[in-house]
């Protein structure tokens, strides 16, 4: 097993409120060009940002529930 930079967070991401933009890139399978698009670009609001270097952490049951709402997704 290959080891693992940094730290991991040991409870599994279906079971977590926020996630990364990059995390939650993963958990959907939408590119994380994507999902910076619907964070910074507006029409998705429900995300915090924390510490000095603004570090985006996005609600993900929230985002679950735009994706389904949206319907379709432009690329």
């Amino acid at each position: 097993m290959a080891k693992q930079k940094g730290w991991t967070n040991s409870i599994p991401v279906q079971e977590r409120t926020f996630l990364t933009q990059r995390e939650l890139s993963r958990y959907t399978g939408i590119s994380y060009d994507l999902v910076r698009k619907y964070v910074k670009g507006g029409e998705f609001e429900d995300y915090i940002t924390v510490g000095k270097q603004n570090k985006v952490m996005v609600d993900r049951i929230a985002f679950e529930n735009f994706l389904k709402a949206k319907k379709h997704i432009e690329k």
